[in-house]
């Protein structure tokens, strides 16, 4: 069975304006999701992410609630992938912020993994390529946070 959704959360020991500016702004997204980032931070507005190995991909915002939801739809680069066969590929990907303590829970829920155009083995595969994959860039977000400085 396909999950339609997956999520990850992580603490992290810093306020959530500080956050927001994480998950947001092109320099930080750039550092620890992808090589380089350009948002137009907007409903509508265009998110060009890029990898030096895998190519680049152009997600929607769909969302943008500060300091709390940031919200996009997009094709994520796969191998073997065709980067302009999008119909059927979009999955939405949700950042969630709350204030808790001294601190911001982060939640990240990916979801529509369950309607992609794949078959149901290869959607599955990706939504468990994905929850690990978003483990992996909440480390590199709590990695790259500790080591700059974000005016909040």
């Amino acid at each position: 069975m396909v999950p339609d959704s997956i999520e990850r959360e992580v603490l992290i020991n810093a306020p959530i304006e500080v956050v927001w500016s994480i998950v947001t702004e092109p320099q930080h997204i750039g550092s620890w999701f992808c090589d380089s980032a350009e948002v137009d931070l907007r409903p509508g507005g265009d998110l060009v992410l890029a990898w030096d190995q895998m190519g680049s991909t152009v997600a929607t915002v769909q969302r943008v609630e500060p300091p709390n939801a940031f919200a996009f739809r997009w094709v994520s680069p796969e191998p073997d992938r065709d980067p302009e066969a999008r119909e059927g590929h979009f999955t939405l990907v949700e950042f969630l912020l709350r204030s808790r303590d001294d601190g911001t829970l982060l939640r990240v829920v990916e979801s529509g993994f369950a309607e992609l155009a794949g078959t149901d083995e290869q959607n599955a595969e990706l939504a468990a390529r994905h929850t690990g994959g978003w483990g992996t860039f909440l480390d590199r977000l709590v990695t790259h946070l500790a080591a700059v400085d974000v005016a909040g």
